[in-house]
């Protein structure tokens, strides 16, 4: 969950940084801190426990800044994230950090060229 989304399903449930943070058990200033992009002030397991309480009423996060209501959106893109890199770790492909980000700006600039935003 980015500081982008917590701010997304916190106004989507129509709430305040102290209403928030008053129903799962955090301080206010977490809460805002984190919204500001301060993410040290949250830990991993303190977020995801967040993320599911937001789940758990019906608020779903994208794997970047995405955020919807009711449905889950996102699940099959995270299958197929999932079975990608099973395939890649079967197949003894184990790719580092920097090479996947490497790959995904790759696509980004391939997506953007497709839909038109290149000069030519």
């Amino acid at each position: 969950m980015t500081p982008e989304q917590l701010r997304m399903g916190r106004a989507a449930l129509k709430m305040t940084t102290r209403e928030l943070a008053a129903a799962v058990g955090l301080s206010h200033t977490a809460i805002a801190n984190f919204e500001r992009g301060d993410e040290s002030t949250m830990s991993v397991a303190t977020a995801k426990r967040l993320e599911s309480w937001f789940i758990d009423r019906r608020v779903f996060f994208g794997p970047k800044h995405g955020v919807c209501l009711d449905s889950d959106v996102f699940a099959t893109e995270r299958w197929y994230s999932t079975a990608l890199f099973k395939l890649l770790d079967e197949a003894g492909i184990n790719p580092s950090s920097s090479e996947l980000i490497a790959a995904g700006r790759r696509d980004e600039s391939s997506n953007s060229m497709l839909s038109g935003n290149s000069a030519g």
